[in-house]
């Protein structure tokens, strides 16, 4: 430990004043008394808390060496403020688990979604080409019937007349089978087109709903008030800000905090020695 001497002057009591009578001054001295007191270099450290509170337990005694950013005492309301942490960082969790809940549901919309874009504009085209491979086939079907029907016209009266109706029945049936087919094609591409329109929609509404998931579900609030609840729980702890030696306990466990601090503590690392020296004595 250093020790460092600190001379604070001090005037000599003035001649006039009966009560205060002055010792005649030797030209000649070889020593000075003086009264003094050592002080930590840095300066004494008062530590105190809320006025309200009450000291709920203290950890140090006059002497006692600590470290920096160690608990010295904590107040009673240290119990309450540790409660609110542990509701803010439960509600903080509950918060978390919501939002991923949300993200995932919304991620399988998303992927739902993206399914039945690819089933309309990969299944569905399949299909409109078999109708129309089939109506192809309806085509050639009735071109045949009706040259049938040609030839046999043809012969005259070598045919009977119920071979000629039979054939006109099967040009006819060949014929709306043939309508019936254009008009199903027709209904497949507009059905696709409009299930088109419906994939790419639902899309892009999953897509929406997994993008402002974060936002409408946020956990900025819980963060905070965890935040709070943190600071207001340390609040309720007293560390030494540096590392020294308790000097003076003034409070004891169980005292409400007040204008007087709680306890004293300094750096004894390096220490000055504080004398009060008259002014004529100095030299």
């Amino acid at each position: 430990m250093a020790l460092c001497l600190v001379v604070a002057l001090a005037s000599r009591p003035s001649q006039g004043d009966a009560a205060s009578p002055v010792a005649p001054v030797s030209s000649e001295r070889d020593a000075v008394t003086a009264l003094g007191r050592l002080e930590p270099a840095s300066g004494v450290i008062a530590l105190g808390g809320f006025s309200e509170s009450r000291i709920a337990e203290l950890y140090v005694a006059e002497g006692d060496l600590v470290e920096a950013d160690q608990v010295l005492y904590h107040l009673e309301s240290s119990a309450e403020r540790e409660a609110d942490l542990e509701l803010a960082e439960a509600r903080l969790e509950l918060a978390r688990s919501r939002l991923a809940s949300e993200t995932q549901l919304a991620e399988q919309a998303v992927e739902s979604a993206r399914t039945e874009l690819r089933r309309v504009n990969e299944a569905e085209p399949v299909e409109i080409e078999a109708q129309q491979a089939r109506v192809a086939f309806l085509v050639s079907r009735h071109e045949a019937e009706k040259r049938a029907l040609e030839r046999k016209r043809a012969l005259g009266p070598s045919i009977s007349r119920e071979a000629l109706d039979e054939q006109e029945a099967l040009v006819e049936q060949a014929e709306k089978n043939l309508t019936a087919a254009r008009a199903e094609l027709r209904a497949r591409d507009v059905a696709h087109e409009i299930a088109v329109l419906q994939a790419e929609a639902e899309l892009e509404r999953a897509q929406i709903l997994l993008d402002r998931i974060a936002t409408v579900y946020s956990i900025d609030e819980t963060k905070a008030a965890v935040s709070q609840a943190r600071t207001a729980l340390e609040a309720t702890r007293i560390r030494a800000p540096v590392a020294g030696q308790i000097l003076k306990v003034l409070k004891r466990t169980g005292e409400r905090l007040g204008s007087t601090p709680v306890l004293q503590m300094g750096s004894t690392s390096e220490m000055h020695v504080v004398a009060e020296v008259y002014e004529t004595d100095i030299r």
